[in-house]
């Protein structure tokens, strides 16, 4: 009986036409999907040439390929290459083979030399060195350390620099060398064309295993098999073994009689052969199987393979360098059958069958088949965004503008169409009551036995609601995630609403899950939330302490036990912020679907994060390296992804479904080796490129004939001259080659930098502005499934300083600080000092302006009164001649008296200390002095006499000196004339006084009055002279240095 649970009667669409696209639903067998993921590199991705002659890694990680036209090396995002343009030591960069010893040299084979490489440095050896040939043709790398070297017809070993024994192997067109091996013993395996040689690991001894009689049998190729006493053969006429000294034919209908030119063994033991024609065969289980390398149209020769330390193999051919990368998730696309590779949606009914809705219909995958309804399916036009397994069978099919629909037991029915809120169909959910709830663009509706149970267009006072999922959780309430509007709770018939400003990460809300700890967590289009319902305190904040490095409690707890939203962006380790849906495995893992990738990530580490235990989460991603055909899952709608019964994981994309099984997905668990590459300022220091006198280069030791570099990493201390730290550039890389571009970084500058830089891809740091002193930069590198390195490579160096920033400059400059502060407060106490003179020179001014004042107001008055009150008397007295003369004289010695005393005034007024006032006074004193004589007096004075400052005693002093001298000319000179001349010569008073007098002896005529007149010169800073002829007259010269007078920089002559 058709179940009628969801139908409505009116809108019943009987299934003859269903019936029919049931019928003729293309049913396609899934094929076996290769198990390699293909990856080619050409000269268009930077290869010097498509043709790849030998390859190799490193220890360091590095892919190097050898061509015709150069040496190229890979870290899996670019290619560097070395050729004869920029390496020297490349004479001939045609690369016939390379080798790596147990000291981590390269050795790399050329027409024309053989060349090593280490530490970013080549080395050219030549037959000089005692190289057998100049040509090197093939190299193989000893067991126990050295190098096997096939250079011309001969074959030797290279050991601690020196090349032992030497063998010819003589050959000829139909028995040259083909091939070198070496085995786990030791030996060396030399194929030719019709012999199989041994040669002991000393090279002291050749064995002969095998030989061809057969003519016109060559043997094209060999290698020992992991498996010991057996050997592989590639001959013209197919493959061949050797097995403890049986041999046989490998009768493979697959491989038939081609040419095997090439044969390679992985560590798993699978063997690898190339076949002319044919291409690339590979035996699994004694099964052999054509290797797709996408050369339909032109056949791919493979001449070469590496298996790297992440598992890929690599494969040189003549076109180009090929990857093959295992496949650890299973993509089903139109190639498998599926009807659109653009999927919506994915469920599993209770039958077990996978349900994928498409662009162009419906899809079904069991038991490794894949089913298509086909182009009778209904309403093929329209997309089938969704898809849901009701609890008793068959699958629901959601078509926006037309409506749902139950496809079961190859007949389709309408369920829902008219009755819902909005045409267009976002979500379909079955709750445990069996009720179907189908969510629209304007709000969701709830069917049971086919009537409309419920429908919710309008809650918290708004519409137009745009549910993208639903969610009924362990204690019956409803969640909601809308397009926009947040998450809305519905509970005993109430709503709730939670945005962002209650702590949700976006708005845009497109998956709900459930843990087991009844926690929520939220898709959104901005990052992940975890949502902690009221009363639920099972998967919130843990009983646990967080202490310091000190042991104290920190308050991180605290706070993130209140909180109940927490969200998780790329700050907390993220990835990617766009969130399409989350499922969890069986493991405690969260499954995250994005637009770049699927991701794992613990829920244990975000609830640790959440809970302030932790500051990031690791995440691993999943994408096109993991054998996706894109990234990009598909979303916003319900369900977008899918957990089987079997614990596998369905999830749509952009180009097919994606099934991921958590039990056997293998997470890449060998961290990157990280590689700083080179180090420059304005010019490179350190890695290729650099100058060969570098500081930075390994020490190298000469031994025997060749130059060997010291195993021994140098211990790289640079120092770079003062002003080469405008900008320090650093490249690094790491060499991982699953999904190369998703390589994230962290670095450091340890001397600048407090804590490590930000998570990055990108793969170089640049520092500016350095101070001198001692650096080591440090980065480290994680994988694309978050597996970080576990010891950072570093780079060490020290930048010199300018000499203004060594401590001798700085003691100079403390010197010259205290020395200037020193100065200045020298100058101010200076100034302070003569401010305070100044003061003290103003007040004794006053001072001697007041004393002047009153000699000159009272006592001069009284004296001159008093003499004047003495004539009259005197007159009086007339008639005495006695006391008449007496007083006369006493009325004489009263102005005589007054005088002196208005000269006591002058000397004491500071109004009158100036060359002009000693000038007046001298003008007025001689005067005055020589007009009772018989004595002509010439004065010889400037017409304009400077206002040149003049102390009082220094005035004072000349004045009575003057005095004095004239004194003497009246008293001893006999003279008849007396010039008196002041001039003023380099800021130098002169005053001179010359008579024209007897004369004298100076040296015996010189008594007191000289030595007086001497004295007194000397007391006030100046200098006497006297000039004296019997008969000839006598010079007297005052000279006294002149103070500068304020404002006047010079003295006018």
């Amino acid at each position: 009986m058709f179940h009628r649970r969801y139908q409505q009667p009116l809108w019943v669409w009987l299934a003859c036409a269903s019936c029919v696209a049931s019928l003729s639903a293309a049913e396609v067998e899934a094929g076996a999907e290769q198990p390699y993921r293909v990856t080619r590199w050409t000269t268009d991705q930077g290869l010097p040439q498509n043709r790849i002659s030998c390859l190799k890694q490193t220890r360091d990680g590095y892919l190097w390929l050898g061509t015709w036209f150069g040496l190229a090396r890979f870290d899996g995002a670019r290619f560097t290459v070395f050729d004869k343009f920029n390496t020297p030591e490349l004479v001939n960069d045609a690369i016939s083979a390379l080798a790596e010893d147990t000291d981590g040299t390269l050795w790399i084979a050329t027409a024309d030399g053989l060349v090593s490489y280490r530490e970013h440095h080549f080395h050219r050896l030549t037959t000089a060195d005692g190289l057998p040939g100049q040509k090197v043709w093939r190299l193989v790398a000893g067991r126990s350390g050295g190098v096997w070297v096939q250079a011309g017809d001969s074959i030797a070993r290279l050991e601690n620099g020196k090349f032992s024994r030497v063998w010819a192997i003589p050959f000829s067109n139909e028995n040259r060398i083909q091939a070198l091996q070496a085995g786990a013993d030791g030996w060396l395996h030399i194929v030719r064309g019709q012999t199989w040689l041994t040669l002991s690991p000393k090279a002291d001894e050749l064995r002969t295993n095998q030989v061809e009689n057969t003519s016109g049998y060559t043997w094209l190729t060999g290698l020992p098999a992991k498996q010991p006493g057996r050997f592989w053969l590639g001959t013209q006429q197919g493959l061949r073994q050797w097995d403890q000294g049986v041999a046989k034919t490998i009768e493979a209908d697959e491989l038939g009689q081609r040419h095997v030119d090439f044969i390679y063994e992985d560590r798993a033991a699978n063997l690898w052969v190339n076949t002319k024609p044919g291409g690339l065969f590979r035996q699994d289980r004694a099964r052999w199987t054509a290797v797709d390398l996408g050369d339909r149209a032109a056949p791919v020769s493979t001449t070469c393979m590496e298996e790297d330390r992440e598992g890929n193999l690599w494969l040189g051919t003549d076109q180009g360098l090929v990857q093959l990368q295992r496949r650890r998730m299973r993509t089903y696309t139109t190639r498998d059958g599926l009807a659109d590779d653009h999927v919506w949606s994915v469920c599993e009914g209770t039958d077990g069958t996978i349900w994928v809705g498409t662009d162009r219909g419906l899809s079904r995958i069991q038991n490794g088949r894949v089913v298509s309804l086909g182009a009778d399916e209904p309403f093929p036009e329209q997309a089938d965004r969704c898809v849901w397994p009701p609890s008793d069978g068959g699958v629901l099919i959601a078509k926006s503008h037309v409506g749902v629909f139950e496809f079961r037991e190859r007949l389709t029915r309408r369920v829902a169409a008219s009755a819902l809120p909005n045409p267009i169909i976002r979500a379909l959910y079955e709750d445990r009551s069996g009720r179907l709830w189908i969510g629209t663009e304007n709000g969701v509706a709830a069917f049971k036995d086919g009537q409309v149970t419920a429908a919710y267009t309008n809650w918290a006072g708004q519409s137009g609601y745009d549910v993208r999922c639903i969610l009924e959780d362990r204690a019956g309430t409803f969640w909601f995630g809308t397009q926009g509007q947040g998450l809305t709770r519905l509970r005993d018939g109430k709503f709730d609403v939670f945005t962002e400003r209650d702590g949700l990460s976006n708005n845009r809300v497109w998956s709900i899950h459930e843990d087991g700890d009844g926690a929520l967590w939220l898709g959104t289009e901005n990052g992940l939330t975890r949502f902690v319902p009221p009363g639920n305190r099972k998967s919130g904040k843990q009983k646990t302490e967080n202490r310091n490095e000190q042991g104290l409690l920190t308050s991180a707890a605290t706070v993130a036990s209140e909180d109940r939203f927490f969200s998780f962006t790329r700050k907390e380790g993220l990835l990617e912020n766009s969130v399409n849906w989350i499922l969890e495995d069986d493991f405690g893992y969260l499954w995250l679907s994005g637009l770049r990738g699927i991701y794992r990530v613990k829920r244990e580490q975000l609830n640790a994060v959440a809970d302030g235990r932790a500051s990031a989460v690791q995440v691993a991603v999943f994408g096109t390296a993991d054998g996706m055909e894109s990234s990009e899952s598909n979303g916003e709608g319900q369900p977008a992804g899918w957990k089987a019964r079997d614990g596998r994981l369905w999830f749509p994309t952009t180009r097919g479904v994606v099934v991921i099984d958590p039990k056997t997905v293998e997470v890449s668990e060998v961290p990157p080796p990280v590689v700083i590459e080179q180090v420059k300022d304005d010019e490179i220091i350190f890695g290729d490129g650099a100058r060969a006198e570098s500081k930075v280069q390994s020490p190298k030791s000469r031994v025997g004939v060749g130059i060997v570099p010291d195993p021994q990493p140098p211990t790289l201390n640079p120092q770079l001259a003062p002003g080469r730290a405008q900008v320090v550039e650093i490249s690094y890389t790491a060499n991982t080659f699953v999904d190369s571009k998703r390589a994230r970084f962290r670095y450091r500058l340890v001397g600048r930098d407090s804590a490590w830089r930000e998570v990055t891809t990108e793969r170089v740091a640049h520092y500016t502005n350095l101070r001198p002193g001692e650096y080591r930069f440090e980065v480290t590198a994680a994988n694309h499934h978050g597996v970080w390195s576990l010891t950072p490579a570093s780079f060490t160096f020290s930048l010199a300083p300018h000499f203004y920033e060594m401590w001798p400059f700085y003691l100079l400059c403390a010197a010259g600080v205290i020395g200037l502060a020193t100065g200045v407060q020298t100058y101010r106490l200076r100034w302070q000092r003569r401010l305070l003179k100044l003061d003290e020179q103003r007040a004794l001014a006053n001072e001697r302006t007041r004393i002047a004042r009153d000699l000159h107001d009272d006592l001069g008055t009284a004296l001159t009164g008093l003499a004047l009150e003495l004539d009259v008397i005197g007159r009086e007295a007339g008639e005495s001649p006695p006391v008449a003369e007496h007083l006369g004289e006493t009325a004489r010695r009263t102005r005589d008296l007054a005088e002196r005393m208005r000269e006591v005034v002058w000397t004491v007024n500071p109004q009158c200390d100036t060359l002009s006032s000693l000038a007046s006074f001298l003008e007025q004193q001689i005067s005055q002095f020589l007009h009772t004589t018989d004595v002509n007096v010439r004065l010889d004075f400037p017409e304009d006499i400077p206002a040149v400052p003049l102390a009082a005693d220094e005035r004072h002093q000349l004045a009575l000196s003057v005095r004095e001298a004239l004194t003497n000319v009246v008293r001893h000179a006999q003279a008849t004339e007396v010039v008196v001349n002041l001039a003023i010569v380099s800021q130098t008073l002169i005053l001179r006084v010359k008579d024209n007098g007897c004369g004298f002896q100076v040296q015996e005529q010189s008594g007191h009055g000289l030595s007086n007149l001497c004295t007194r010169m000397k007391q006030i800073g100046g200098s006497f002279k006297c000039v004296s002829t019997p008969g000839a007259g006598t010079v007297i010269e005052f000279r006294l240095p002149l103070k500068q007078s304020p404002g006047k920089e010079e003295f006018p002559g």
